[in-house]
């Protein structure tokens, strides 16, 4: 019997994307320059977002090396994809959770690929899980788990490391408790730009 793989989903992952310094420095920036407020992917649980209008203005335009540097990540992942390298960062934020908070299940509509950097995170921070598009799994009964047929599939988080995804992908926390103090995550969105 021939098995063909049809249909998957591919997510990107760099565990070392930003160093110590980079990271430090960037939560510096975000606590000193970025306003935060509630967002409808954060329940009244103790989670904010410097994402709190279509009016907001992006992170990264005012952290132009970080800004270039995802880029250049963003393109090798498009092209992966079999997409263009014509790729960039259309709006990026960051959110901070207190102990006790979760990130409601959301996609990132309006954009190609989306991602996050896990700034403050440590071995008690929420998960991050993301769905299989594929709602027919749920429909059958497996006797083992398998990439055809996980539900779900979770990433704990690590500082500094970077996760990249189509953005139609659903994700957040589930039942999963944030238990770090002030977790964040820097995460952004992406568009083809007009080539003339």
């Amino acid at each position: 019997m021939i098995k063909r793989t049809m249909f998957t989903t591919s997510l990107f992952e760099e565990i070392d994307f930003l160093n110590n310094e980079e990271i430090n420095s960037t939560i510096e920036h975000i606590t000193k320059n970025e306003t935060f407020g509630q967002h409808a992917s954060l329940p009244n649980d103790g989670g904010v977002s410097s994402h709190i209008s279509d009016k907001s203005v992006d992170l990264l335009d005012k952290m132009p090396e970080l800004k270039t540097k995802i880029e250049k990540k963003l393109v090798e992942c498009s092209l992966l994809m079999g997409g263009y390298d014509n790729i960039k960062i259309s709006n990026s934020w960051s959110n901070i959770q207190k102990k006790g908070s979760r990130l409601k299940h959301h996609c990132h509509p309006n954009s190609i690929i989306s991602g996050v950097i896990f700034l403050n995170v440590d071995a008690d921070s929420s998960k991050l899980y993301f769905d299989n598009p594929n709602k027919f799994v749920r429909i059958f009964d497996f006797k083992e788990p398998t990439s055809d047929n996980y539900e779900f599939y979770s990433f704990q988080p690590v500082r500094g490391q970077m996760l990249m995804w189509p953005s139609y992908l659903f994700h957040g926390s589930y039942d999963d408790l944030n238990n770090t103090e002030n977790r964040m995550v820097l995460s952004f969105n992406s568009y083809y730009e007009k080539v003339e």
